[in-house]
C-alpha cells in the first residue's frame, strides 16, 4: 500500500492559515482520487486543519512541536524549516508504516498529485522507489501551467515514491510515543533516544 505523507506548516509561521487549509483540501481531493482505492494519506500538524473532505483513509496527525520561528511570519529560517518538516515527517512515515504502508510519497500540501500513483505503487511492492523528472508546475489562481521536462524533482516535493524501509526510520519512533506535555512541547520517552 501507499501511504502518502504530508505536513502543514505551523499556523504562528503562516500568513493565512485560512489559505493553507483551503489548498491542503484541493490537495487531499486531488490524492484522494487515486484510481487504486489501497492507500492511506497522512498530515502532521500543529493545529487541525479544517477541511471538508471524509474520507477514511486520510490521517490527521497533531504533534505540539513549537513554532520553527517565536516571530509571527512565514518567513523563517532555512534549518528551522527542515527540522519543523524533516521531525513531522519522521512522525507521519511511522504512522503511515503503523497502517501498513510498504511506500511512501512525500507530498507538499499544495500539491496536486496523479491519479495513478498508487496503482503503480502497488503493482510494484518490493521495488525501491521512484522519482519524477519531469512535471507541470501551476500557480493557483492562474490560467498558466509551465511544463518543466528536466529536474523536476529537484524542483518540487511531490516527486518522489520511496520504500519505507529505506527512509532510515528508527524502529523505536511511532506516532504514540509523542505526547504533549502542559506547555504544548513535544515529550519523546526514552527509548528515542
Amino acid at each position: 500500500m501507499l501511504g502518502f505523507v504530508t505536513t502543514v506548516r505551523h499556523p504562528l509561521n503562516s500568513t493565512s492559515y485560512d489559505r493553507v487549509e483551503r489548498l491542503l483540501e484541493a490537495t487531499l481531493r486531488s490524492v484522494c482520487r487515486q484510481s487504486d482505492p489501497d492507500f492511506c494519506v497522512v498530515v502532521v500538524h500543529n493545529q487541525l486543519p479544517k477541511v471538508e473532505l471524509a474520507d477514511n483513509r486520510v490521517h490527521f496527525v497533531q504533534v505540539g512541536f513549537p513554532a520553527p520561528s517565536e516571530e509571527r511570519t512565514s518567513r523563517i529560517d532555512f534549518s528551522a524549516h527542515l527540522l519543523d518538516k524533516g521531525t513531522k515527517y519522521a512522525v507521519g512515515i511511522a504512522t503511515a508504516q503503523e497502517l501498513g504502508a510498504d511506500h511512501i510519497m512525500f507530498f507538499d500540501a499544495d500539491d496536486l498529485l496523479h491519479n495513478g500513483l498508487a496503482k503503480w505503487s502497488n503493482e510494484h511492492p518490493g521495488h525501491a522507489g521512484w522519482y519524477s523528472p519531469t512535471g507541470f508546475i501551476h500557480t493557483v489562481g492562474t490560467s498558466h501551467v509551465q511544463f518543466v521536462p528536466l529536474d523536476f524533482h529537484r524542483k518540487n516535493g511531490s516527486t518522489s515514491i520511496v520504500r519505507h524501509d529505506l527512509l532510515g526510520i528508527p524502529n523505536g519512533i511511532s506516532r504514540s510515543l509523542a505526547k504533549t506535555t502542559s506547555s504544548g512541547k513535544l515529550a519523546f520517552t526514552r527509548s528515542m533516544r
